[in-house]
């Protein structure tokens, strides 16, 4: 008995050997964008120590490597569908189409469940909503924005008397009537004293 329990412990120790997995359904993403700039591709390098590849799971598994024999590096799929899923791709090129890339693909993570799936397409189809109204909105600023900038330069003032900056000096009508007796510009009298000229 001590034995066997001594031969458990030892197999305790070594841990079950690393093994690829393979999730239901396609091996990988058919096809794939670049990575978002929020979401960097991430290595084989980047999880060491502490920091796990699958924190969910305690089995291992072996890193593989695309069709030039390279590791692959680790992306985030960004679709309605699988939306957040990682999965394993060929570090060379930017995209899936990209020169130099062998499309290797193969999921990191298991599928989604549906809540999740459907959570994930309403949050999408939202951003592309509210993208298309801030576009719209932006849009409709520019075509305003020459009506303005016309209206800027015109006197918009009506009164003629008024010496605001919105009226040019050259509109700005003559002053009005010393209370002296005497007409515009000092010349003549007024309705209310007779003019020399007129005696």
């Amino acid at each position: 008995m001590a034995a066997l329990a001594g031969r458990g412990r030892g197999r305790g120790r070594r841990g079950n050997p690393p093994h690829h997995f393979i999730w239901e359904g396609s091996f990988g993403p058919e096809e794939y964008e670049p990575p978002l700039e929020q979401f960097p591709l991430e290595g084989i390098h980047t999880f060491v120590g502490a920091r796990r590849l699958r924190p969910y799971d305690d089995r291992r598994e072996e890193w593989p490597k695309c069709a030039h024999g390279e590791h692959c590096v680790v992306q985030v799929f960004d679709s309605w569908i699988d939306g957040g899923r990682r999965f394993y791709r060929c570090p060379n090129g930017y995209d899936y189409y990209d020169m130099g890339n062998c499309r290797f693909a193969k999921w990191v993570d298991p599928p989604n469940h549906q809540h999740i799936e459907e959570y994930i397409s309403y949050l999408k189809d939202r951003i592309h909503e509210l993208e298309g109204k801030v576009k719209s909105l932006e849009e409709d600023e520019d075509k305003k924005t020459p009506l303005v900038v016309s209206l800027e330069d015109d006197p918009l003032c009506p009164d003629p008397f008024c010496k605001c900056p919105y009226h040019p000096r050259s509109d700005w009508p003559p002053k009005s009537p010393p209370s002296g007796g005497h007409g515009f510009y000092e010349e003549g009298g007024s309705s209310h004293f007779p003019s020399a000229h007129y005696a």
